[in-house]
């Protein structure tokens, strides 16, 4: 993965602190989906900022049930599975 902290960098960061901002940033994201009607989330382990080209597979399989979401609505709730990491 890119952006990866040496560990020098993790060192000097205060105890806990990564867990914290983990623990943060997903609670924000679980808030912020929460906004939108039928919205989903999806928290994929061991991909960064750019997942698009760690798990294309997922990118694009996400892509293509809001397509056909949106082009059969009635199908939307059924479209769940092919998501999980």
């Amino acid at each position: 993965r890119t952006g990866e902290m040496t560990a020098e960098q993790a060192a000097a960061l205060p105890p806990g602190y990564p867990e914290a901002l983990e623990t943060a940033l997903r609670s924000n994201a679980v808030f912020l989906a929460g906004l939108v009607p039928d919205a989903r989330l999806m928290i994929v382990p061991d991909s960064g900022h750019y997942i698009q080209a760690e798990k294309p597979e997922l990118v694009i399989e996400a892509i293509r049930q809001v397509v056909e979401g949106v082009r059969h609505p009635a199908t939307w709730e059924d479209l769940v599975t092919c998501c999980t990491p």
